[in-house]
């Protein structure tokens, strides 16, 4: 009889988790910010698998907003009414230049993801955090203008 381990893995809880989903530079974005974020709230065994859910999920509703790529064509906003020689045609533009490719495919440029029931308290660090960065500013600041004026003065 052959030998080997035997390894039984119980069942365990769903932990609710939010993920967020941060773009930079995607394509198609609002040219003010140019970013594109996504909030998941989906329940997972643990990070990592919430990771995979919330960037499948994301995908799909990418997918889903595509099939309307005709009606947020910039050349075509005031026009309501297509013939199928310009829906293959636009359709066939957007696959020529990798459009559909690039913004389906863009990657996620961060991803946060946090236990739901612990946001708050999250957030509350984070934005503590940022807020500490931020009150040292002037003094980093101060410390660069006075780096070049010495820099400035020891080339004279």
């Amino acid at each position: 009889m052959p030998s080997g381990d035997y390894l039984e893995v119980k069942e365990q809880d769903d932990i609710e988790f939010m993920v967020t989903l941060t773009y930079l530079d995607m394509p198609g974005a609002p040219e003010e910010h140019n970013a594109r974020t996504v909030r998941v709230l989906l329940k997972a065994k643990d990070i990592v698998q919430a990771v995979t859910m919330a960037t499948t999920i994301d995908m799909v509703n990418k997918a889903e907003m595509m099939t309307d790529f005709i009606g947020s064509h910039p050349s075509l906003i005031s026009k309501q009414v297509f013939t199928r020689d310009e829906i293959d045609n636009l359709r066939q533009q957007a696959i020529d230049n990798g459009v559909f490719a690039s913004w389906l495919m863009h990657p996620a440029s961060a991803i946060q993801v946090v236990q739901y029931d612990k946001s708050k308290e999250m957030n509350d660090i984070v934005l503590n955090d940022v807020m500490e960065h931020a009150s040292h500013l002037g003094d980093q600041a101060e410390e660069f203008l006075k780096d070049i004026d010495e820099g400035k003065e020891g080339t004279k």
